[in-house]
């Protein structure tokens, strides 16, 4: 039994303008078929003729990296831009002879080149979340047709990317303490998810003032508001699926502190599978959802495995592997 996420987290905008955050950093992108903005004071200019044909910002959650391209007359083009140790740099991965200008100055060079120092956060291993979607993340149209079951996802695994501390923003708090996340998206995000802290729309969502100048404190706020939905930890307990308001999805790689990592799959609004690798040997207990009183567990699929009632003492082994289901009332 092994739970998996086969949707690539892979969301891109065709609109000129369009913008996003570089995965481990808080620098935004803002790109134009010829003009590439980046952080705000870089400029790389693309000496190229239009109309560009299939213009597309794309921000790779998979590669960590946010990549333009298109094609010009001149020929097709590809950039990458992507944080490391040591900045933020690009790579010219395919670029028409007519070349780049970085702040005034050419680069024909197809070599990475430091942009800026830049503070880079990235986990060694994240967590993902699904909640049964697998439309084309363009980006454009997924807010138009508003779904948040398209957004969250994309939102739970930037948000691990970004350097970010923990604030109470009490707007956003009382949104997503409601559960109106679709409210909150819109207010909280322009563009590919970039961060804001004031609506200059004018939806009527916020009050329209800054109480903060760093909006990426979002990022973590929505995360673990998100994350209790599906998965609550307290010490040694380890509540199930305790408030989730979607009928399917699948959460995993989820890290529990002293115990080990999770996966979780549910429909219908009730558990159906989760399996638990063990990093520490010790007790646990399972809290089931309202309504589910018991499950089986096993260390081996083959076996018949047990049954448990809901908050009953189970043994857990470092190393070793514990399949949950059969979830009952």
């Amino acid at each position: 039994m092994k739970i998996t996420i086969a949707e690539r987290m892979k969301p891109f905008s065709h609109v000129p303008g369009a913008a996003c955050l570089i995965p481990g950093t808080v620098c935004k992108v803002e790109a134009f078929p010829t003009l590439i903005r980046i952080a705000g004071d870089t400029e790389l200019v693309l000496q190229l003729t239009g109309p560009v044909r299939g213009f597309t910002l794309e921000q790779d959650l998979e590669k960590n990296r946010v990549s333009v391209f298109g094609k010009a007359r001149e020929g097709f083009y590809r950039l990458h831009i992507e944080a490391r140790k040591e900045g933020i740099g690009v790579t010219a991965d395919k670029v028409p002879h007519t070349g780049l200008v970085i702040n005034g100055v050419p680069w024909r060079s197809k070599e990475r080149q430091i942009i800026l120092s830049q503070s880079v956060q990235l986990p060694a291993k994240e967590e993902r979340l699904s909640l049964g979607m697998s439309r084309a993340q363009d980006w454009d149209l997924v807010w138009r047709r508003g779904d948040v079951k398209e957004i969250l996802p994309i939102l739970f695994i930037l948000a691990q990317k970004i350097p970010a501390s923990r604030a109470e923003i009490p707007w956003a708090s009382q949104l997503l303490e409601a559960g109106e996340w679709e409210s909150f998206c819109l207010a909280a995000f322009s563009h590919m998810l970039v961060p804001r802290l004031h609506d200059p729309q004018h939806q009527g969502l916020i009050a329209n003032h800054l109480l903060s100048d760093d909006p990426s404190v979002l990022f973590p706020l929505a995360f673990w508001h998100l994350r209790r939905l599906f998965f609550r930890q307290n010490g040694a307990c380890l509540e199930l699926l305790p408030a989730s308001p979607f009928d399917a999805g699948r959460l995993v790689s989820l890290q529990i502190s002293e115990i080990g990592t999770m996966d979780l799959e549910w429909a219908s609004r009730c558990m159906r599978r989760a399996c638990l690798r063990a990093s520490h040997t010790g007790n646990i207990a399972i809290q089931l959802q309202e309504g589910l009183h018991s499950f089986r567990m096993r260390s081996n699929l083959s076996s018949k495995g047990h049954r448990y009632l809901s908050e009953e003492i189970l043994p857990i082994e470092a190393g070793q592997v514990y399949f949950f289901d059969r979830f009952q009332i």
